[in-house]
């Protein structure tokens, strides 16, 4: 699970975009709008959804961090992210909100995981006598091919 830390008038915020949240959001804004443009945007509405998206990420951040069993920590209202929020925070929280709503939809993929063979291919090389890809690079490979001439 991945939470993007971010601190906030003295509190570190732990913002995560996990399956509870990113249902919450939808359920409150609707699925055909993007987050990020949810996040966006210039007047008190946009604001106010901006509160309170923030608030849903603090609330599952939050959450995760304690099932990892960190010391609990407080979640901030809405009212007082609206209330303490100053203009000049209005960049860095956004940037921070778009970075944990990044991190929800990023994918990891194992390194450890085996690499699959291709026994057909495995077979034809042993075959026809080639071991491998020709060092050349494509370009020079296929103007000697077309001289009638095997690169390598």
């Amino acid at each position: 699970m991945r939470t993007v830390d971010f601190e906030y008038r003295g509190q570190v915020l732990h913002l995560c975009l996990n399956g509870a949240a990113l249902f919450a959001i939808r359920d409150e804004y609707g699925s055909e709008t993007p987050i990020f443009d949810l996040i966006a945007g210039d007047g008190s509405e946009a604001f106010q959804r901006m509160c309170r998206i923030l608030r849903i990420l603090c609330e599952q951040g939050e959450l995760v961090e304690r099932y990892l069993g960190q010391e609990p920590q407080e979640v901030p209202t809405e009212r007082y992210l609206a209330t303490t929020m100053m203009p000049s925070d209005l960049p860095a929280v956004r940037e921070a909100m778009a970075r944990a709503v990044a991190a929800g939809f990023r994918r990891e993929v194992p390194d450890d995981k085996p690499k699959r063979r291709d026994l057909g291919l495995e077979e034809l090389q042993k075959k026809t006598g080639r071991g491998g890809r020709c060092g050349c690079r494509w370009g020079l490979r296929s103007l000697v091919s077309l001289r009638g001439r095997r690169c390598c």
